[in-house]
């Protein structure tokens, strides 16, 4: 959600955030949170809830 409201397409989110959970076998929560970060959208209260899943 914070991807869109940023601007970025969700098809295009979508898929990639998807390609970084199968590659560094995290779930989706964690894959979104660094697809995000590598972006420049601030998710800080997601990451920490999915870097407390791990």
């Amino acid at each position: 959600d914070a991807l869109v409201a940023a601007g970025h397409d969700k098809q295009s989110a979508v898929a990639e955030v998807n390609d970084l959970q199968r590659r560094l076998g995290v779930n989706v929560e964690a894959a979104a949170a660094l697809y995000a970060t590598r972006r420049g959208v601030d998710v800080a209260d997601a990451a920490r809830d999915a870097r407390e899943e791990l």
